[in-house]
């Protein structure tokens, strides 16, 4: 058992919606190096991290995708102008799939361990409170959870960004 102390009702109450005490249950008892797939994650994004309260995590995801697709892009240019002029660019596209592919999959293997280890992160401090039983399931319920107003947000800020950008070309 890796976290004796924190038992699978209290990433319940953490983890709100979905079955996570469940995709978590081997992984917690360290019967399992890994925690599932999760495909709202590489499905959804920046808007799964967002939901689900991991906001630096959704940050960074959006900054790899936004990089690995500037690089490949440049890369493939760069490939397809000098070596490979005979290929046009839906082949290029060959060539960006695959590793987009791979970072979705990646995502999808590590966004179940980056939540619970959230979880982790908030759950312990909270445990060390000399507070009721109902008041510390609330506290974990306040902690995780989900918030689809965060979503919201995020989506005016990209598409405002999107919008300045559009216009702002440098």
């Amino acid at each position: 058992m890796k976290y004796p102390e924190i038992s699978l009702v209290e990433l319940k109450y953490f983890s709100g919606s979905g079955d996570y005490d469940k995709i978590w249950s081997e992984y917690h008892f360290g019967k399992s190096r890994t925690s599932g797939f999760n495909f709202y994650a590489i499905t959804w994004g920046i808007n799964w991290f967002f939901y689900r309260k991991m906001y630096a995590y959704g940050l960074l995801s959006l900054v790899i995708e936004i990089a690995l697709i500037k690089i490949l892009v440049e890369a493939t240019e760069i490939l397809f102008q000098s070596a490979w002029v005979f290929l046009d660019k839906p082949h290029r596209l060959a060539v960006f799939l695959p590793v987009f592919c791979l970072w979705k999959i990646l995502l999808g293997y590590s966004a179940n361990i980056l939540y619970y280890k959230r979880a982790l992160k908030s759950i312990l401090p909270l445990s060390d409170l000399n507070i009721s039983n109902e008041a510390y399931l609330a506290s974990l319920s306040a902690a995780g959870g989900v918030s689809i107003s965060a979503v919201f947000a995020i989506q005016i800020f990209l598409f405002l960004f999107l919008m300045w950008n559009a216009n702002h070309r440098f």
